[in-house]
């Protein structure tokens, strides 16, 4: 409920286009549910989520911070976009809270001390006039449930960190919908091979290609195939 309330606070305080609700059963639903969607981010959270989800449909274990952006684009995402929101997540993070046992692990899962600490969960649903982006972010801050990991085991949490962290994130990823980015540069490419290396299951990367793949010695993987 605390990470709720700040988020409140800094969306009003920041004059964010948002919904507030006391229960909802997910934000990502609710979400698909909303008509005239803008092109401007539109930002839900709840004081409770009763049934959120995770990826192909799987229970989301209950983060103490959960909320969804969703906003109108002309046209689907390119499939770097996934992989480069899991970098500006990363970032994020990092700039708030800097540590070496930051990691990143594909798709979009962030790690802390090799532990599941955030998650993010990118759909889209195509209107008759445009395609609806939705982007469900869960965080563990305060707590953490087994076998998970949360922000303040490692560091200081406070709502002006937390507030920083939701402004740094929300001018990344406006930034990355406003370029309409459809390679992964060179400097992208670097920075996402050191982030996923820190990550125990990724030590074996070789190079992460402009078209978001993951080349491993023996093996390639596209993101968006894993």
């Amino acid at each position: 409920m605390t990470l709720i309330l700040w988020t409140k606070k800094w969306a009003e305080e920041t004059q964010k286009s948002f919904k507030f609700f006391k229960t909802l059963e997910s934000s990502n639903t609710t979400a698909k549910a909303l008509k005239d969607i803008s092109h401007t981010p539109l930002l839900l959270i709840a004081q409770e989520q009763t049934n959120p989800y995770g990826r192909k449909g799987k229970k989301w274990n209950p983060s103490d911070f959960m909320a969804t952006w969703t906003w109108q684009n002309s046209q689907p995402l390119s499939p770097v976009f996934s992989p480069l929101l899991g970098l500006h997540l990363y970032n994020s993070l990092q700039k708030i809270w800097p540590s070496d046992l930051w990691s990143l692990k594909a798709p979009n899962d962030i790690y802390l001390a090799n532990k599941k600490t955030a998650g993010l969960l990118l759909e889209t649903q195509i209107k008759k006039d445009y395609v609806q982006i939705i982007l469900g972010l869960g965080v563990n801050v305060l707590k953490a449930l087994k076998n998970f990991e949360c922000i303040q085991n490692h560091h200081t949490v406070t709502e002006s960190f937390w507030k920083k962290f939701l402004d740094y994130f929300w001018i990344s990823f406006n930034d990355l919908i406003n370029r309409k980015v459809s390679k992964i540069s060179s400097d992208e490419s670097k920075l996402l091979k050191q982030a996923l290396q820190k990550n125990l299951q990724y030590k074996d990367l070789v190079q992460v290609t402009e078209d978001g793949s993951l080349v491993f010695q023996d093996r390639t993987l596209h993101w968006l195939d894993l």
